[in-house]
């Protein structure tokens, strides 16, 4: 059935009986019982993608799985790091207030992934064109966000690297920042929902997940892709390679020049080193999220570049969905490399569980013993001040 229409030319024309056979291919009347699905929203697919048959059951649940261990992965590892940079006054810097951001950014992108979960194991978007629209906006918001605050760390980085005893990072800067990532990324992603002709956030790939319009063959559309893939791609790659180029630099002559200070500066010397050595160690842990944050976005990138180039004879449903698996890693991994790898946010992490080992302890060492023959009237009437059993924990915390 699919294989003659992929011999047909697909037009407007042809689309009734195109969706007739989608209709017959997927389970649609399954879908209708959620209430959000639609028939209409059928017609919102691009027609690339109905050109091909729908995936196997097997297909949809080993995604879902996939999906679901990011989601509890992510959850965990973003939710402890805001956790942390909340509870713990250590850890209140500016650079810390962007590492939490990041996480708070991961973790929107973590959450929404439930949609997809639910579409998977309903084999199609059972959400319709509300889940859809929901998906691919938060999804370019806080994919775009994380993008922009990784940029803002490595300028972090570079210009601590290159001064570190001027250059402090205020948080004036960091909350101008912040503010102009969130804005930068909702101004990309909300344009597909006004409906003024940059296209809409439409079903790829399984139909599951949703995302801008790379295969339509309107030129607005087109020139839109291309702008939103300069911003949200190339521009923050471009800071990011600049700052760790440039650190590398630093690092470099650094070495080179280590033996050519007199006695008069050596201590002004030493210090500066000594900083720049702690910092370059958090460099490190950065370059490591940046190169992580590369290899998954960059294929979902060149997808969206064959698209708005009249190549998507090379993307097949299995060929989007797999990028787009790819870039749910970083948010994921992120927190991970730029908190637990701390040593600062390790000790934290050690106290507070320290500190949660011994509230156990004294529960249970002043804990009332109540002996058999004792009732329940012996218990309530015990020389145990409870009152006072609860200012000896709290005051251990």
């Amino acid at each position: 059935m699919f294989d003659i229409l992929k011999k047909e030319s697909i037009t407007e024309k042809n689309m009734t009986s195109i969706v007739e056979l989608f209709k017959q291919a997927w389970p649609v009347e399954s879908w209708k019982k959620y209430g959000l699905f639609d028939e209409s929203y059928i017609y919102e697919i691009n027609l690339h993608w109905l050109q091909f048959p729908p995936p196997s059951k097997t297909t949809h649940y080993a995604l879902a799985v996939f999906y679901i261990v990011f989601v509890v992965v992510g959850t965990f590892g973003n939710g402890t790091v805001l956790f942390m940079c909340l509870r713990c006054k250590s850890l209140h810097n500016p650079a810390n207030t962007l590492v939490a951001n990041l996480a708070f950014s991961d973790g929107c992108m973590v959450s929404f992934m439930l949609v997809f979960i639910f579409n998977s194991f309903t084999l199609g978007p059972s959400f319709g064109s509300i889940g859809c629209q929901m998906y691919g906006f938060w999804s370019g918001v806080t994919g775009n966000c994380s993008i922009c605050i990784l940029a803002a760390i490595s300028l972090d980085r570079y210009h601590i690297t290159r001064d570190p005893l001027k250059y402090v990072l205020n948080r004036k800067r960091v909350k101008a920042s912040i503010v102009f990532c969130w804005l930068y990324s909702t101004l990309f992603a909300v344009m597909p929902l006004l409906n003024i002709g940059v296209g809409k956030f439409v079903p790829e790939g399984y139909l599951t997940s949703c995302s801008f319009d790379y295969l339509s063959q309107t030129s607005a559309v087109r020139i839109f892709i291309f702008i939103y893939f300069v911003g949200a791609w190339v521009l923050p790659l471009s800071v990011i390679l600049y700052a760790y180029i440039n650190i590398y630099r630093i690092t470099r002559n650094s070495k080179t020049l280590g033996g050519k200070f007199s006695s008069t500066d050596s201590f002004r010397h030493c210090r500066r080193e000594n900083r720049r050595r702690q910092e370059l160690k958090l460099t490190i842990v950065s370059s490591v999220a940046i190169f992580l944050w590369f290899i998954s976005w960059t294929p979902y990138a060149i997808v969206a570049l064959l698209g708005i180039t009249g190549n998507a004879h090379w993307i097949s449903p299995f060929a989007s969905m797999v990028p787009a698996l790819f870039c749910k890693t970083a948010s994921c991994l992120d927190p991970f490399l730029y908190a637990f790898s701390h040593p600062k946010f390790k000790g934290e992490i050690l106290a507070f569980l320290r500190r949660k080992g011994r509230w156990k302890v004294e529960i249970i060492r002043k804990r009332p013993h109540v002996s058999r023959k004792q009732g329940r009237n012996n218990v309530e009437t015990s020389t145990v001040d409870k009152k006072g059993l609860e200012t000896d924990i709290f005051s251990i915390n």
